[in-house]
Parts: C-alpha cells; sequence; structure tokens
C-alpha cells in the first residue's frame, strides 16, 4: 500500500489557499484543489479528504502530489495537455503577419480582415485573432506621406445623416406604437 506525501503549509500559501476557498469569484476547479490541499494538510487521508469534497481517490492523490511538487503555482496552473502541437497553424500565423507587414494591398491603403482571408484563402476570424493577439491594427495605421488615410466628407455626411436619423425615429416610434388604428397613425404624422 502507498503511503501519501505529507503536506506542510507556510504562512502565505495556507493564506493564500484559504483565500481561494472563501473567493467567491474563484473557478470551481481551483476551490476544490485548495480544499484538498488544506485538508490534506490538516492530517486526513486521501480516502477521508474524498468523501469530504464529493470526488474520487485518483483526483485527491493527483493533486496532492503535485502541490508537494510544485507548491501553490501547481494548482493554479493545469498540466500540458498531450499531443503534437500544430505545425499548420504556426505557419499560417508567419504567413499572415508577413503579409500584414511587409506587403501592400493593390488598390487599396491598408488589408482588412476579409481582404486578407481572401487572399490567403482562410477564415476573416483566424486573421483576426493573430492580429489581436500580436496587436496589429492595420485599418488604423497610416500609410506613407504619399498616399494619406483620411476619412472623406462623404463618409461623415452618411454617418450624420444616420445620427440624425436616428434622432427622429427614436420620436417618431413611441407615437406609431400607441396608436390604434390607421387614423391615428395619419393623424400623428400630419401634426409633425
Amino acid at each position: 500500500m502507498r503511503i501519501a506525501p505529507a503536506v506542510h503549509l507556510s504562512g502565505p500559501e495556507r493564506q493564500q489557499l484559504e483565500q481561494w476557498v472563501r473567493g467567491r469569484r474563484t473557478p470551481a476547479r481551483l476551490v476544490l484543489r485548495a480544499k484538498i490541499v488544506l485538508l490534506a494538510a490538516a492530517g486526513q487521508d486521501n480516502h477521508q479528504i474524498a468523501a469530504a469534497v464529493a470526488t474520487s481517490r485518483q483526483t485527491v492523490g493527483l493533486w496532492r502530489q503535485r502541490f508537494v511538487t510544485q507548491r501553490v503555482l501547481g494548482l493554479a496552473q493545469d498540466a500540458p495537455r498531450g499531443g503534437r502541437p500544430p505545425k499548420a497553424r504556426r505557419t499560417l500565423t508567419a504567413r499572415i503577419l508577413k503579409t500584414t507587414t511587409h506587403t501592400k494591398l493593390p488598390a487599396a491603403t491598408h488589408w482588412s480582415t476579409r481582404t486578407l482571408a481572401r487572399h490567403l484563402r482562410t477564415n476573416p476570424t483566424v486573421v483576426q485573432r493573430v492580429w489581436t493577439v500580436h496587436g496589429l491594427h492595420p485599418h488604423r495605421v497610416r500609410a506613407s506621406s504619399s498616399v494619406r488615410i483620411r476619412s472623406s466628407r462623404r463618409n461623415w455626411r452618411m454617418w450624420w445623416g444616420s445620427i440624425s436619423i436616428r434622432q427622429r425615429m427614436r420620436w417618431f416610434w413611441p407615437s406609431m406604437r400607441k396608436a390604434k388604428s390607421k387614423r391615428s397613425i395619419a393623424h400623428s404624422l400630419a401634426s409633425r
């Protein structure tokens, strides 16, 4: 029969574990791990701890051993998962970064997620995720001094027009909801 390793806690470790157990926003998996270690430090064996926290003995043994070897950091982080790292994703990320930073879209000032995705034959969501992770914002970057990116007056007028339409509709639509008949709707339109 194997004997579980003894758990000894320092003052700051005990304080951190108790904070995790009491925390209202602490993830449930972290609360379970902290409870297991605190009960192990109190001298209970794996059977008693498993019954107290309603889990299996194997789970108790796993987190007890992980705490003994890695301390509090071992509880906070999950173990790395198995499997081969994806090579295709790395090469696609490199292609997205290289294309975004070193090439220019013909007949345009910058790449958008859709145009770059179409160019590289991938998904726009993948392009957006890579840009977010690497802090790229091609649509905000100004091009060279020969070609400037600026909002045109036409775009400004379209934006301002949509705002004013929304404001007019805000006053118009409540009267439409209250109207009972076509005649009252016509009367509300004529009174404006």
